[in-house]
């Protein structure tokens, strides 16, 4: 159980169909992924006729009991089968050209649409500025542990973290610089490109509790810890200068008031038995977010919750 489940119902809309639509949008030759219900994302593609779908029902269950990593691996391997669609023939219209078994066997297009470790270079569209205009909008931020992918455009959070820019979803790979000469552009571009998706985005913040001075965004679902990202954008929704945050997994974010003492250790000794039982951590302490960015939350030996927050940083 998460910090959001012990103080907010489910976010909405669901993640595991957030995330599906997110990674099947960053599939090499795919034009749209939209939902359709909880369990079904429709999937069209560039130069095919028809759709294809992606069911979500069968893995539904393994990810509710995964978090973290587990998911992003459960959701490598659901878009491994996603494909464009076999066109029919139709009986008013000529037989497609294709035998039955050239039918049923994906080109080489789509064998590198299906591969969920594609990397972003494969965009669609011709290279250069017609490739960049594909990719900007697509862009996305994710904030990770440092040192998993030390060639992606990254930057450090609260000198624990980091950002790093993916073209997809959050299990997508992250872009690189090669990714950015392919586009025409730097890394700076790249980088410039993925903040200000994020601040087009609104994090949607919902109390915990009516009257609770904490939050949790609700937008983006599948990766709410992103918003450590662009700080400014959670003290303007919140109207603080300054939060607590804990983000102990890669779905999981929650913003105080460090003046809500009792609430605030709560919340603290949540994410200290969230740490002690799940295997795969975002970042086991809280950080302080203000107009100058975010750090580690080291308050003042006064504060009632500083011997907690020791505890927690090891100090």
């Amino acid at each position: 159980m998460g910090l959001l489940d012990r103080f907010k119902k489910d976010p909405r809309p669901d993640a595991l169909t957030i995330e599906a639509v997110a990674r099947a949008r960053a599939v090499p030759g795919v034009a749209a992924a939209e939902a359709v219900d909880a369990d079904t994302v429709a999937v069209t593609w560039v130069g095919q006729p028809g759709r294809s779908t992606l069911s979500l029902a069968e893995v539904r269950a393994a990810w509710a009991k995964a978090s973290g990593f587990d998911r992003i691996e459960l959701m490598d391997e659901l878009i491994a089968t996603l494909g464009p669609p076999v066109a029919d023939a139709q009986p008013d219209l000529p037989a497609p050209d294709v035998t039955p078994t050239a039918a049923a066997t994906p080109t080489a297009e789509a064998t590198a649409a299906a591969t969920p470790a594609a990397g972003p270079t494969a965009t669609s569209g011709a290279p250069g500025i017609d490739a960049w205009d594909a990719a900007r909008p697509r862009l996305r931020v994710v904030v990770g542990r440092p040192g998993d992918h030390t060639g992606a455009v990254r930057w450090p959070v609260a000198d624990v973290l980091e950002a790093r820019v993916v073209l997809g979803g959050p299990g997508a790979l992250p872009v690189d610089g090669h990714d950015a000469q392919g586009w025409g552009v730097d890394a700076d571009a790249v980088r410039g490109a993925a903040l200000a998706n994020l601040a087009a985005a609104d994090p949607a913040l919902d109390a915990v509790g009516t009257g609770q001075p904490a939050w949790v965004p609700t937008e983006p679902a599948d990766h709410p810890p992103v918003w450590l990202a662009a700080p400014d954008r959670l003290l303007a929704a919140s109207g603080l200068d300054e939060l607590v945050a804990l983000a102990p997994l890669p779905t999981e974010l929650v913003v105080v008031d460090p003046r809500a003492h009792d609430l605030l250790a709560s919340i603290l000794t949540s994410t200290e038995q969230i740490v002690a039982t799940e295997g795969r951590i975002l970042w086991p302490a809280p950080l302080l977010v203000t107009v100058d960015g975010v750090t580690p939350w080291q308050p003042d030996p006064s504060h009632p919750c500083a011997g907690q927050v020791a505890r927690m940083t090891g100090g």
